[in-house]
């Protein structure tokens, strides 16, 4: 890392916070709004399913217009709905609201 007295401190955190998540993306969480924005009533996003996936294996959410729970797994996201119906969510569909991560079990155990 390289600081120059024209660093700021937020610069160097940016830095140090970049240079971890590229090491260890595992550890790094992608949300694609706030919840206080959702809770406020911003139920349209533009963040595609496809996008997404980009960024995560696993996670949670919901669907434009809260149009039912999203949930991500194994690289597959699912689209849970106030009837009960689930489905596979398709590439093109939109998010308010989602966070995912990179799945990394540190236990494991045959069954």
């Amino acid at each position: 890392m390289n600081h120059s007295a024209e660093c700021t401190c937020e610069e160097s955190l940016c830095e140090t916070l970049r240079a971890f998540s590229a090491q260890h993306p595992e550890s790094v969480l992608y949300q694609t709004s706030l919840m206080s924005a959702l809770l406020s009533g911003v139920y349209e996003g533009s963040t595609t399913i496809a996008d997404l996936l980009k960024h995560g294996d696993f996670g949670l959410g919901t669907f434009n217009e809260l149009d039912g729970e999203l949930i991500a797994f194994s690289s597959q996201v699912y689209q849970l709905r106030a009837d009960g119906s689930a489905r596979k969510a398709q590439p093109e569909q939109k998010t308010p609201f989602a966070v995912m991560t990179w799945f990394q079990p540190q236990y494991r155990k045959n069954l």
